[in-house]
């Protein structure tokens, strides 16, 4: 059963908005639209004569007490006859209200084994000069040291950009904001940035074709697949980009300022270039070369998948949530493997409309067993 409260101290829910079990909260639509690395958005319609909310300080959504949605109300419209649209932005939308100053994030911090932890901490306590509490509560181990160290800026972007920039689109990962009304000091805006493993749950409820499967699309790419890699690392005070001409390879100088795959000489020949910014040593440089090339050198598989959540139809097994992981099988297609949910959107009405989207990304390896039993 979802729920709607407005809150005008703190996080607290101090009022209702939306119960289905009184006439006097009901609403006309509702909807709540989350995907990964962003917002989220809640959107419902209120019948003539309700309260318009826009002056309540937040909103929150709730499922049999479970928390969807915490967020602030952005927009009211409200037509000739009295309906009342509004839209509301999840918390982590306050990332984008951010000015992030001039910083140097360098030296032994950036170094440190934690330095992704300080990296966050250092733009969260921006943030906090300006706002009330943001607190980076959990993150994973596997993204807690940043791949490449440096980070710095001068041109005052927004804080989300700065981390989707600056964290996300290097390393991976994952953001998750949300209120934790029960934080022992006072209400607060907590932050995680944690991996697939640790974002959702395993959910009890396998994806299979014949029950809950509703849509599935396998897409091989080999857009971005190269097989000749140019390594450059960081710009010496002379102006001059480091290779790996000077790189010890078996105990020799390896003397070339590429590397490559044994598909060149057998059909075609693609080269591209990566830069790493910080790197200084051309050995160094060598050994991630080879490691991003054995990942670029194939092609690029991509499973989606939609599926109906059995929870909402009375099965006693766990609901789907974003950032969940689910196990998709699919006897005619060879498939059956962990995927993750990347989109859910919920009708608050009609569960009939709810969508989940879930996504994998496996590599050409599994070409052959994966198009087996379709002829492929």
């Amino acid at each position: 059963m979802y729920q709607i409260f407005y809150s005008d101290t703190g996080w607290f829910t101090n009022g209702t908005i939306y119960d289905p079990r009184a006439a006097e909260y009901a609403i006309l639509d509702g909807k709540l639209t989350q995907k990964l690395n962003t917002a989220g958005t809640l959107t419902f319609t209120l019948p003539p004569g309700r309260e318009d909310p826009f002056s309540h300080t937040g909103v929150l959504l709730q499922d049999r007490g479970e928390m969807l949605f915490s967020g602030r109300i952005l927009k009211t419209e409200t037509d000739f006859e009295g309906f009342t649209t509004v839209t509301c932005e999840g918390v982590l939308g306050e990332l984008n209200g951010f000015v992030v100053r001039p910083y140097d994030f360098s030296g032994d911090d950036a170094q440190a084994d934690d330095s992704a932890v300080r990296y966050l901490q250092l733009l969260i306590q921006q943030a906090n000069a300006s706002s009330c509490g943001w607190l980076l509560a959990k993150y994973s181990d596997s993204l807690k040291k940043l791949e490449y160290s440096a980070r710095s800026s001068t041109l005052y972007p927004t804080l989300m950009d700065e981390i989707n920039q600056k964290l996300l689109q290097k390393q991976g990962g994952y953001l998750k904001g949300f209120v934790d009304i029960h934080y022992t000091n006072a209400p607060s805006r907590i932050l995680e940035y944690v991996d697939a493993q640790e974002y959702g749950k395993l959910v009890d409820q396998p994806i299979e074709l014949g029950k809950n499967l509703t849509d599935l699309e396998i897409t091989v790419d080999a857009t971005d697949r190269i097989n000749i890699l140019v390594p450059l690392g960081k710009i010496d005070t002379d102006g001059n980009r480091l290779t790996i001409k000077n790189a010890t390879v078996n105990g020799a100088a390896y003397g070339k300022d590429y590397i490559a795959t044994d598909t060149v000489n057998s059909f075609y020949s693609i080269s591209a270039t990566h830069q790493w910014e910080d790197v200084t040593d051309p050995t160094n440089l060598y050994n991630k070369a080879v490691e991003y090339l054995e990942s670029v050198s194939q092609s690029a598989v991509s499973i989606s998948a939609s599926a109906a959540d059995l929870s909402l139809a009375g099965y006693d097994v766990s609901p789907i949530r974003l950032g969940d992981r689910v196990r998709l099988i699919s006897k005619i297609h060879n498939l059956d493997v962990t995927m993750l949910c990347t989109k859910r959107v919920y009708d608050l009405l009609d569960p009939a409309n709810d969508v989940i989207q879930l996504e994998s990304q496996l590599s050409s390896q599994n070409l052959t067993d994966l198009f087996a039993a379709t002829g492929r």
